[in-house]
């Protein structure tokens, strides 16, 4: 009988391994998602095509600054039924792997930022120069 029990493990081991396993795939399902791309700023014109692509910080700051700066109260900003889309500007931030998009356009100096975190869709109206210079993203982000 005893050789039978040296063979196979005990009941309880078997429970302790199976309780181990268990245990860590918990743990790992729990970690926070690390993205492996960088921070980086993505441009589309009117057709979708992709204009630019960077993953300079310089230049994602650079924006993302420009845009933070802006007239966030939104409670006042009415979009225009007929607005056309002129760029869109995909900013990926990779601590929260998130892309948040930012929509410029033609008629309007609005522009509407979706996917952010915990607000999802917020309008900000931008100064005649900060228009003229989402405008031109391949000057500006020069």
């Amino acid at each position: 009988m005893s050789s039978v029990n040296s063979m196979h493990p005990s009941i309880k081991k078997y429970w302790l391994l199976l309780l181990g396993a268990f245990i860590i795939v918990s743990l790992t399902a729990c970690m926070p998602k690390m993205s492996s791309k960088e921070d980086s700023l993505t441009v589309y014109n009117n057709e979708n095509t992709r204009i630019l692509y960077t993953t300079n910080k310089a230049k994602v700051t650079k924006l993302s600054q420009l845009i933070s700066k802006s007239d966030t109260n939104a409670a006042k900003i009415v979009m225009p039924k007929n607005s056309k889309l002129k760029y869109r500007y995909v900013l990926h931030q990779k601590v929260h792997d998130v892309n948040i998009n930012v929509y410029v356009y033609k008629n309007t100096h609005n522009i509407k930022m979706t996917n952010i975190p915990v607000l999802k869709t917020i309008y900000y109206r931008l100064s005649p120069s900060d228009y003229r210079k989402m405008s031109q993203p391949k000057t500006y982000l020069n």
